[in-house]
């Protein structure tokens, strides 16, 4: 990209708004809080409603700065729709990975698909880490490190939803909402295999995963998206989205034992 475009790009994210920031919730989630080590050769984290691990080739300074972006866009989608009942996940979703263009990304590639589910919880569970294998292959390690995190949560006290890790974010209207991301680095280009869910079911009285679900009909919503970074365009504003997401970053980003 020209020095134009990370001008753009730099005066994008200044203006970007985001959602009011809770100080007091903050400082009673952060008691708990696990502080990321990106120095780890083997990561998965939380950013948000969205687990992402990163393979051992990405450069641990990079990490952080992608963590930031996740959040970034995020709550730069929150805000978009908050005030707009008739937004669905695709609305989320779209601006979502929108606003990763206009930060130093490129979309490679983008497609959403919707299945029909008939069943327990149990089921939804069968569906979703198929799902998560498929989209994130061949890089195996990380479907088992990813696999691996969402059986553990299955394990979860059901009276604490999304448990600690998605706490914050539960408070969102669409809390049934979540994503899966692996970062790699390939032939110099670090690149993103991101999946986004969102379960519609009927009734909702048992956890799974994230999701209450109870036997019925159910709709699940995916999309999947490959994104490659432009490191030139990305480190110019990485700086100015920490700046930006100083205040609520510890409190959305943590670490996961794996």
């Amino acid at each position: 990209m020209s020095g134009n475009d990370m001008e753009t790009a730099v005066e994008f994210v200044r203006n970007m708004a985001l959602p009011e920031f809770d100080d007091m919730a903050s400082a009673e989630d952060d008691a708990d809080v696990a502080v990321p080590d990106f120095e780890k050769p083997e990561l998965a984290i939380t950013v948000g409603s969205q687990i992402a691990s990163f393979a051992e080739g990405v450069d641990p300074a990079l990490r952080e700065k992608i963590a930031n972006a996740f959040l970034f866009a995020q709550q730069a989608a929150d805000k978009q729709i908050e005030n707009n009942p008739a937004a669905k996940s695709s609305d989320w979703y779209q601006t979502y990975t929108d606003v990763l263009s206009r930060v130093g990304w490129t979309v490679e590639d983008r497609t959403a698909i919707v299945r029909q589910i008939d069943g327990s919880a149990a089921t939804v569970h069968k569906v979703i880490i198929p799902i998560i294998t498929a989209a994130l292959a061949p890089a195996a390690a990380a479907t088992s490190i990813i696999v691996q995190v969402l059986q553990g949560l299955q394990e979860i006290d059901a009276g604490r939803p999304w448990i600690t890790l998605f706490n914050r974010t539960s408070r969102r209207a669409k809390a049934n909402q979540f994503q899966v991301a692996h970062i790699d680095r390939e032939s110099a280009v670090t690149r993103i295999k991101l999946v986004a869910f969102e379960l519609d079911a009927q009734h909702a009285v048992s956890q799974i995963l994230f999701f209450k679900f109870a036997t019925g009909n159910a709709e699940l919503l995916h999309f999947e998206s490959v994104l490659s970074v432009n490191e030139p365009v990305f480190n110019n504003v990485a700086q100015i989205i920490q700046d930006r997401l100083e205040d609520r970053a510890r409190s959305f980003i943590m670490a996961i034992e794996i």
